[in-house]
């Protein structure tokens, strides 16, 4: 239950719906003493209050909206380098043309038909991604196990990668 309120916080909508005579006289209110129209109206409006996000210990951003319609917030280091792994592996080498060498030749290793050829690409590309990001990141990252599972459909088939990594002694899957 709201027992104060300090009319200078208040966004300007909301102040223009109460009286100048109430907003002059003082700034801190006491919420029980106001007319019962004002008291409807404010507290609607902390009931409809954004909630305040607190950004200061988020690593990155993931692509997707969170409930209050904001960017999802990526808050611990193994979900970051997780997340930067897989959106690594999703992307085709050469693709953005603002950073051609961003990516990686996943996809092209995929469609080798020699199997023996296409676990060497793979591992040796798996093993390159793993090994530049936790250069980069400071962080111990370790390959321990690979698969590729290819799914055949009447019209396609489609490749799975299940990647299991292990950030700083703690195994992580990856499905893609």
């Amino acid at each position: 239950m709201i027992s104060e309120i300090n009319f200078s916080t208040l966004p300007k909508d909301v102040l223009s719906k109460i009286p100048l005579s109430l907003r002059t006289t003082k700034d801190v209110h006491n919420f029980d003493e106001l007319p019962t129209e004002i008291q409807y109206l404010l507290k609607s409006y902390t009931d409809n209050a954004s909630v305040e996000l607190d950004y200061s210990n988020g690593y990155d951003f993931k692509p997707e909206i969170s409930i209050y319609n904001d960017a999802e917030i990526i808050s611990s280091s193994k979900e970051t380098i997780t997340e930067y792994l897989q959106n690594h592996l999703r992307i085709v080498i050469g693709s953005y043309p603002f950073d051609v060498n961003i990516g990686s030749k996943l996809k092209h290793h995929l469609q080798t038909k020699d199997t023996s050829l296409r676990e060497t690409l793979l591992s040796n590309e798996l093993y390159n991604i793993i090994q530049a990001m936790s250069n980069q990141y400071g962080v111990d990252i370790s390959i321990v196990k690979s698969e590729v599972n290819m799914i055949q459909y009447e019209d396609r088939s489609e490749a799975v990668l299940n990647i299991t990594i292990q950030i700083n002694d703690e195994e992580i899957s990856i499905s893609i």
